[in-house]
């Protein structure tokens, strides 16, 4: 997790909430971008962050990991021009402890679900492929295309089993307010 936060004791605080989590911070968009690299799988970004704006931050983010999951922490209310930023989830301020561990934790479950799903369409595509090139006959007898086959199955499986938690963990926020989750 990377914590992008203008405000130094706030940042602290997020990183002690955050325990278990391999966390990162930065107070600006340069050390943020210095500590953007390929094990970082979420970035927290402070949206009144001024220099740069958060907004082209976001764009050096995506730019450089555009399969990183995104949550903006502002205390604007959410406006036309938040709804526009390519971001993963708005996080509204203030935010305790829990609030922002739920956060990563839908996020870390999301990026597992779009790479699950990211495979899957992978090995299906192959094995489109070969069906394509190969009779039915050929096929049945060929291992690496029962592999595939199986590896698909578990894949989907796998994906299943992702969507029934979210829905598990939507129905369980939705259960507490008496209303659906937004969104």
């Amino acid at each position: 997790v990377l914590l992008i936060e203008a405000d130094s004791e706030a940042v602290a605080e997020y990183a002690d909430w955050l325990e278990g989590y391999a966390v990162r911070t930065a107070v600006d968009g340069e050390r943020a971008l210095d500590a953007l690299d390929g094990d970082v799988d979420v970035v927290l970004l402070d949206g009144d962050l001024a220099d740069p704006p958060a907004g082209e931050l976001l764009g050096r983010i995506r730019a450089r990991r555009p399969d990183c999951q995104i949550g903006l922490l502002s205390g604007v209310s959410v406006g036309d021009d938040v709804l526009r930023l390519d971001i993963d989830e708005y996080v509204p301020r203030p935010i305790d402890r829990d609030e922002l561990r739920e956060t990563v934790a839908r996020l870390v479950d999301h990026a597992a679900g779009e790479g699950a799903v990211e495979t899957y369409l992978s090995l299906v595509a192959r094995r489109r492929r070969i069906e394509a090139r190969r009779d039915d006959a050929d096929l049945a007898d060929d291992e690496r295309y029962r592999e595939l086959t199986g590896e698909i199955a578990a894949r989907q499986r796998q994906i299943n089993t992702l969507l029934a938690e979210i829905g598990d963990s939507v129905a369980g926020e939705s259960d507490e307010t008496g209303a659906p989750p937004p969104g």
